[in-house]
């Protein structure tokens, strides 16, 4: 069971690197953050 529970500890990590790369390629997801910032 621990081992499972790591693994899948270890896709999430994956997935927060992925969406931060992500964030700063797509212009979409960096206009979303961009509009609270203006918003505030």
């Amino acid at each position: 069971m621990d081992g499972a529970t790591d693994v899948g500890v270890s896709v999430a990590r994956i997935d927060l690197d992925d969406v931060a790369k992500a964030r700063l390629k797509i212009p979409a997801l960096r206009h979303d953050k961009a509009i609270s910032i203006k918003h505030s």
